[in-house]
């Protein structure tokens, strides 16, 4: 997705965002300052120039988890064989083993609680 930003003669300010060839059309309508089109390869950063797909999305389970939370999945109390359960929903597969470490990192951090109940340990936020 491209982006330019363009100021007009008056201070106004437009914001251009699309496919390169999309805004460089956009470009030429609008026109530069004093009358003039303004070069959109100038106007479109380099930055914004790259495509979605060329930045990889990293997700850590205690980042997923934490998404899990703010969804509300633990609004009732959850073991770990739930957690990885509900992990699994997303597409995201973790053994118990793996988990355990990073939920009760995050206990200790305080963004999960847990209490035990029926001698089993589970977590709640």
């Amino acid at each position: 997705m491209a982006k330019a930003k363009v100021t007009l003669a008056n201070g106004t300010q437009i914001i251009i965002e699309g496919t390169p060839t999309e805004v460089a059309a956009i470009m030429a309508q609008v026109g530069g300052p004093a009358g003039r089109t303004a070069s959109p390869r100038l106007a479109i950063s380099k930055e914004v120039r790259k495509s979605p797909k060329d930045k990889k999305i990293k997700h850590s389970p205690t980042d997923l988890i934490l998404s899990l939370a703010d969804g509300g999945f633990f609004k009732t109390p959850k073991d770990l064989a739930s957690i990885k359960e509900g992990l699994a929903e997303i597409g995201h597969i973790y053994a118990v083993q793996t988990l355990s470490s990073i939920v009760f990192k995050m206990v200790r951090r305080h963004y999960l609680r847990r209490v035990k109940e029926n001698g089993r340990w589970v977590y709640i936020r």
